[in-house]
């Protein structure tokens, strides 16, 4: 018999199939992950203010898991940890304990003493009372790069949505366009 065989109208070797079924088994697992992340995450949160760092791992999860579905989510994976970098960054100088820089000063990095940036809910209030929301082309606002890991937040869910929707048949891929619009 032929190590070739028919699946899904198409000739593939058993060692693709075996592929397949391993990066489906690697999807499972990173859902799996996702899953214990995000209800540890809803666990720090219950006191009303959600840990920048669990929330950092949360994303961190999602990001994994759109790596599974292959390179039609590379540009939001890429995008994703560009954001997750920069809330990083930002979390870490101000646990160093930086002091806040007026609004004027040249360097395209506001920083705030203290543990603002330990909470998000605490990163926005400090961010809007200190109007470092909107920053010049090039700065580092934790509250807009918040705004922006929800959206990337939001197409995730719509994605995920779709994925339970299509028909063996149809790809990942189709999934996305429809998600993002």
């Amino acid at each position: 018999m032929s190590e070739e065989m028919l699946w899904k109208g198409a000739t593939v070797t058993e060692r693709e199939r075996e592929r397949e079924r391993e990066r489906e088994r690697e999807r499972e697992r990173e859902i799996c992950r996702l899953h214990d992340t995000a209800k540890s995450l809803d666990e720090a949160s219950s006191h009303g203010q959600t840990d920048t760092d669990k929330y950092l791992v949360c994303f961190r999860e999602i990001s994994n898991v759109l790596g599974c579905f292959g390179m039609v989510f590379g540009f939001v994976t890429k995008d994703i940890n560009a954001k997750i970098e920069i809330l990083q960054e930002l979390r870490e100088k101000n646990a160093l304990g930086w002091e806040l820089l007026p609004r004027d000063c040249s360097l395209m990095c506001h920083e705030f003493s203290g543990e603002a940036y330990q909470f998000l809910e605490n990163m926005v209030e400090a961010e809007v009372a200190n109007n470092t929301t909107t920053l010049p082309r090039g700065g580092r606002s934790g509250s807009r790069t918040l705004l922006r890991l929800h959206r990337a937040l939001e197409f995730f869910v719509r994605f995920l949505e779709r994925v339970l929707e299509i028909a063996d048949d149809d790809s990942a891929a189709q999934a996305a366009q429809t998600a993002y619009r």
